[in-house]
């Protein structure tokens, strides 16, 4: 999979480009991203096994320390409601 791809099906509806983060993270797609959108991981075999506290906090701060536009999906943000949802 690419880092910056076209996403299929349902997801679609979110956006008309995506980013894999864990593929490409904002460490090296914050020059050319003008906004990020993250969600939970769902439909994967993997899914159960990510602490989603942990990711959200790490992606945040990613985000933050590069001062990038970002919007945390409600089905991440509830794991810890004290992050700024959007920024």
């Amino acid at each position: 999979m690419k880092i910056v791809y076209e996403p299929a099906g349902r997801a679609r509806e979110y956006a008309e480009l995506a980013v894999n983060l864990f593929i490409g993270c904002p460490h090296t797609t914050h020059d050319f991203v003008d906004h990020y959108k993250v969600g939970k991981l769902n439909y994967h075999k993997l899914a159960s096994e990510i602490n989603r506290f942990e990711f959200l906090h790490g992606v945040v701060g990613v985000f933050d320390d590069y001062g990038c536009s970002y919007y945390v999906k409600n089905d991440l943000w509830g794991y810890d409601t004290t992050l700024e949802q959007t920024r």
